[in-house]
């Protein structure tokens, strides 16, 4: 469900992290701006609806359910190989990364649905550029809900949340 919806949409996983991950679309190549940012919102929706199906099936074997958390911010990034001899990596580094791990972590009790989604105001006003006819049509069906601007660790300036309800 994960990384093949992310993966199918030009994304890649760029780590997996204990029970989380993180991916990244436009590094190495992307789609540009709008592109990435509809093709993240896209693997959102996919993910929304691939959790609603594993829950179903969990609670049809007894097992209790399981929620997840997605936080979707667009901006710069610093992309490349990185470390030294000993070991490189790939990695993605900057304000715009930290602030889409905000997001995915904020207010943790304010959960009340499988695979809450929270996207930045500088992601949700990507949505609108370059749309095509097949884009407005689904985009149009989009659920928001506004959570205002919020303060996150380690950024000055707030962040304009939007929770994706469906």
């Amino acid at each position: 469900m994960g990384s093949s919806a992310i993966t199918s949409r030009g994304g890649m996983v760029n780590k997996f992290t204990g029970d989380g991950f993180m991916a990244v679309y436009g590094a190495p190549i992307g789609l540009g701006p709008a592109g990435d940012a509809r093709a993240a919102l896209q693997t959102a929706l996919e993910i929304q609806q691939g959790m609603t199906q594993l829950n179903a099936e969990l609670e049809a074997s007894g097992e209790p359910p399981i929620a997840l958390r997605l936080g979707i911010h667009s901006g710069p990034v610093l992309a490349g190989s990185m470390g030294c001899s000993e070991r490189l990596e790939y990695a993605v580094i900057g304000d715009t990364v930290n602030c889409a791990s905000r997001l995915e972590s904020i207010e943790k009790d304010r959960h009340d649905n499988l695979c809450r989604v929270l996207i930045s105001e500088e992601t949700r006003d990507l949505l609108s550029q370059e749309v095509t006819a097949t884009d407005e049509e689904w985009l149009g069906r989009l659920i928001w809900m506004d959570w205002g601007s919020m303060k996150v660790k380690g950024r000055e300036e707030p962040l304009r949340i939007w929770e994706l309800r469906g």
